[in-house]
């Protein structure tokens, strides 16, 4: 589970699995969440646009996507599988026909935005492995800025990331 918080106030959720299959290394990606639906619309709003702000555009559950595009390229998973909405738990007669109709994100929307296709899989987008940064020199020069501080935010998230993970690589290396 990846999870962003503001305070203790969880934002955004990616809960997955690494996966060795017979051939690679996989991740699966099983559910995103937002913010809670106990806050009230236009508090969560407020707080996502904010933060969009902060993050230079990016939008909460894009940067986590980023991140889970990084872990993955760092520990040698080959590729990214996300669950297509109609497949996806809450989807299922368990939890009743009618709560399915109330859901706020539909998966496949979320996955297209972010370049995914349709896997050999029939229950699974998967997700391009490469990080969704556009070259400067195509990017309008009003918003190039913004762009620079944007890569910048990743490129730092992205080494706290590294850091934590070879951290985590040190620490069970030497306990054995």
């Amino acid at each position: 589970m990846l999870n962003l918080f503001q305070g203790d106030l969880r934002i955004a959720s990616i809960a997955f699995t690494l996966c060795r299959t017979e051939v690679e290394l996989c991740i699966f990606i099983g559910a995103v969440q937002g913010i809670h639906k106990g806050v009230e619309s236009d508090r969560s709003l407020e707080i996502y646009r904010a933060l969009t702000k902060d993050f230079e555009g990016l939008r909460p559950r894009s940067l986590l996507i980023e991140a889970i595009k990084h872990i993955a390229r760092s520990v040698g998973v080959e590729r990214i599988y996300a669950v297509g909405d109609g497949y996806r738990h809450h989807r299922h007669p368990y939890f009743g026909a009618e709560k399915a109709q109330d859901l706020a994100a539909n998966y496949d929307v979320i996955w297209l935005e972010h370049g995914a296709v349709p896997s050999g899989r029939e229950d699974f987008f998967e997700i391009p492995m490469v990080l969704s940064k556009k070259a400067l020199d195509c990017i309008p020069a009003k918003k190039r800025a913004m762009y620079r501080r944007r890569y910048e935010l990743l490129d730092d998230i992205f080494t706290r990331i590294d850091s934590v993970l070879i951290g985590s690589c040190a620490t069970n290396t030497s306990a054995h």
